[in-house]
């Protein structure tokens, strides 16, 4: 949660950016999530209230500042970013290597997940 927090602080010199936290009632992440579909809000950052169930085309880019072993949870944190929206033309996942440790998920290993064709 620390963490997240730091990167929502980089963010924080944005004009447009809102934290969602699980100390947030849920009437204010309804809203900010609002918001932010509307186009108010460009940046979002959160810690694992996210990560499954949200459904939100407008995700231009996904910021894994969040290590997991998991490659699965991993892929499906990254999906948050590929619905199809009519504004939007392509997805940037960012990376953030928190450790060089060679068990945690990354974009190399979801080529494994998913091959092309």
């Amino acid at each position: 949660m620390a963490h997240a927090k730091d990167v929502h602080h980089a963010f924080a010199e944005a004009d447009s950016r809102a934290p969602v936290w699980g100390e947030l009632s849920r009437d204010q992440r309804r809203s900010t999530l609002a918001r932010f579909s509307a186009g108010e809000i460009d940046v979002v950052t959160n810690c694992n209230l996210l990560t499954e169930g949200f459904d939100e085309p407008r995700v231009d880019c996904v910021i894994m500042a969040r290590p997991t072993r998991s490659k699965l949870l991993y892929a499906q944190m990254v999906r948050r970013g590929t619905r199809l929206h009519p504004v939007k033309k392509d997805l940037m996942v960012i990376d953030v290597p928190i450790t060089p440790n060679a068990s945690i998920a990354g974009l190399a290993q979801l080529v494994l997940i998913c091959p092309s064709s």
